[in-house]
């Protein structure tokens, strides 16, 4: 069976930052592992108070989910 994952646009593996606003005025930092064309779904990681996103770099680069926006 032949994959078409390799005609599909590849992540860029280097993250983008980002904050964002909660409703009680909370910003929270995120990362965002985006593809080259607009995603077609989502992928959001978690972690414990005592981590951070850019741990989650080698994950997403060993995920390679085309057509997907991966979110930590």
């Amino acid at each position: 069976m032949k994959s078409n994952l390799a005609e599909q646009t590849p992540h860029t593996f280097e993250p983008t930052d980002h904050w964002m606003t909660t409703w009680d005025g909370t910003k929270l930092f995120y990362r965002a592992w985006l593809p080259g064309t607009p995603p077609k779904q989502a992928v959001v990681l978690f972690h414990r108070g005592h981590e951070h996103s850019g741990r989650f770099q080698e994950l997403a680069e060993h995920l390679a989910l085309a057509n997907t926006a991966i979110f930590a």
